[in-house]
């Protein structure tokens, strides 16, 4: 678990603190790893929530990509589903249990997806099963047509 959270910013960082921790959790361990963090990682194609996605996503790659035991990366924050695959680890964003963020949208945008979460069966070989579950209905009174939340 990697805390990316800036006090008083919407974006995330991993401190010097974290990159130092998460590499001291790889080194010499050959147990399947899952990844976990707030903000993320990666360009999801929502402009402006790439805007404040993790500013230092490089140095995290530059981590992860030495660790063949790496297996998935999972965060949050973007308020929608993505599951996709970076060679042999998986990239996946749970969904909010509250409202959802359009997909590939400019500005802020909600969806219109009921709220959901990510259910993972992590398996002693690596790999991970995952599946997304959404409520049955939309909160009543949503206003999709709103600035923020």
């Amino acid at each position: 678990l990697l805390d990316s959270v800036v006090p008083g910013e919407v974006g995330g960082y991993l401190a010097e603190s974290e990159l130092t921790h998460l590499q001291r959790c790889l080194s010499g361990r050959d147990a399947p790893t899952l990844v976990a963090l707030h903000h993320q990682p990666l360009s999801i194609d929502c402009a402006w929530l790439d805007e404040i996605g993790l500013a230092n996503r490089d140095q995290l790659f530059a981590l992860l990509d030495q660790a063949p035991q790496l297996r998935g990366v999972l965060w949050g924050h973007i308020h929608q589903s993505y599951d996709a695959m970076r060679g042999a680890v998986r990239l996946m964003a749970s969904p909010s249990t509250c409202v959802q963020f359009a997909p590939g949208s400019e500005q802020f945008a909600l969806d219109r997806v009921a709220a959901g979460f990510r259910l993972l069966g992590l398996l002693p070989d690596g790999v991970i099963h995952s599946q997304v579950f959404r409520a049955v209905d939309l909160p009543p009174g949503l206003q999709s047509g709103n600035g923020g939340y």
